[in-house]
């Protein structure tokens, strides 16, 4: 796909009311192409087609979704997102090496008013770059997007102080999903978060995230509205060096504490467990 293609494209979307984009990565490297050179005309390379399709398709665009388009897609698509998707109710918006930072999230909420659904979290959740997402973001989001129903947080830049910003100002939130959470939660922070929001919380998801067995009781006691938490884990998401047979023990160990949890009252009814064991 190339950005010549989409302008030429976007005159049939007039009436576009959902657009995806997913694993494009731009042309391969030509021989004797240096590394910079090809890096240079790659970033962005697809912003112009994206937006000529954005002013087509204003006024009747209500979803956009962007997952892992980067070289050939930046943060700087949130900008003209902002710019002409002024209806916009959902986006998701996730990237290995151009995660959002304050800056276009400001510029997106001045736009776009009306987002409930906003997925943000990282492919790549420990690279330098995913710290730009961090807690003044959850701050801008919670500040100008108190009427969102899911958000999907994550990266090494937000942790239980990002959430509980979430939790005071998203009161509606339905669906919370931390998909690579990097930092862990504990007891306290959680009892914390849940007393200050999270009332009509239905749906809690932790996915690639290293969660404590110890806070799932503390949500399932404390949102009364939950009714479905589902874990999804690897060996990868608990411990960086996977054939550590130590490392293995600990996280069979934490595979029967998750399992264990599905005895207690509540609990039975509404946890999945997607726990994949090590080999």
């Amino acid at each position: 796909m190339t950005s010549k293609f989409l302008i030429h494209f976007s005159d049939r979307c007039s009436q576009l009311k959902s657009l995806r984009f997913e694993n494009i990565q731009g042309r391969p490297k030509r021989r004797g192409e240096s590394e910079r050179f090809y890096q240079q005309e790659m970033r962005a390379s697809l912003e112009p087609g994206l937006e000529s399709v954005l002013i087509k398709a204003e006024g009747n665009l209500n979803e956009l979704t962007i997952i892992n388009c980067g070289p050939v897609i930046t943060e700087r698509c949130l900008w003209l997102v902002s710019c002409y998707a002024r209806v916009l109710r959902s986006l998701t918006y996730r990237s290995v090496a151009h995660p959002p930072s304050a800056e276009v999230l400001w510029a997106l909420a001045s736009g776009c008013r009306d987002i409930t659904y906003l997925s943000l979290s990282p492919d790549n959740p420990r690279s330098p770059q995913q710290e730009r997402f961090n807690n003044k973001c959850a701050y801008l989001i919670a500040k100008n997007y108190p009427h969102l129903k899911f958000i999907s947080l994550g990266g090494a830049g937000i942790d239980d102080v990002g959430l509980l910003i979430i939790a005071e100002k998203c009161q509606n939130l339905e669906c919370l999903e931390l998909y690579n959470f990097v930092n862990k939660l504990i007891q306290s922070s959680v009892e914390n978060m849940c007393t200050s929001g999270f009332q009509n919380l239905q749906e809690l998801y932790f996915i690639h995230t290293a969660v404590d067995p110890k806070i799932i009781p503390e949500f399932a006691r404390l949102c009364p509205e939950l009714k479905k938490i589902k874990i999804e884990v690897t060996i990868q998401d608990y411990f960086g060096d996977i054939l550590q047979p130590k490392d293995k023990r600990k996280y069979k160990l934490i595979g029967l504490k998750l399992k264990s949890l599905k005895s207690q009252s509540k609990l039975d009814q509404i946890l999945e467990l997607d726990f994949k064991d090590c080999k």
